[in-house]
Order: structure tokens, then C-alpha cells, then sequence
């Protein structure tokens, strides 16, 4: 959601945000986990991309 808020904001993006705010590896993270792997941590990675999709 902050990235959001920040996308509406000229000048501002949301992925330096997310860096600054410590939230961009786990993202990254994630997706390589969710793409890359299978089992257990490709479920944990589902599961936090979709709350962070909800957001």
C-alpha cells in the first residue's frame, strides 16, 4: 500500500521506497523462491506476495 501512495506522488518511486522502507529483498527474494523453487518455500512465498498484493 506505501508503494502505492508513493507511485501518486510525482518524483517518487514506489521501489526506492520499498528499498528505504526494507521490504524490497524480501520481494525479490519471494519471487526468485516462488518461481524457483517448490514445496515449502514456494507456499511461504505465495503467501507473502499475496498479502503484499492485497496491499
Amino acid at each position: 500500500m506505501v508503494m502505492a501512495l508513493a507511485d501518486s506522488v510525482p518524483g517518487v518511486s514506489g521501489g526506492t521506497l520499498a528499498f528505504i522502507l526494507g521490504f524490497y529483498d524480501k520481494f525479490i527474494d519471494s519471487l526468485h523462491e516462488f518461481f524457483g523453487s517448490q514445496g515449502e518455500k514456494r507456499k511461504e512465498a505465495f503467501k507473502y506476495l499475496f498479502k503484499f498484493g492485497l496491499g
